[in-house]
């Protein structure tokens, strides 16, 4: 993870592994990948 990165979004690097892994969760691989280019 990068971290400087999640910090400017204001999003801790434990928040962000959360989020991701809902996402994988609730709406599968391809839209958490979408995402976790905004996260990390």
């Amino acid at each position: 993870m990068q971290k400087n990165a999640s910090r400017k979004a204001g999003i801790s690097d434990a928040d962000c592994s959360f989020f991701i892994k809902e996402k994988e969760i609730h709406w599968g691989n391809l839209s958490a990948k979408m995402e976790r280019k905004g996260c990390t």
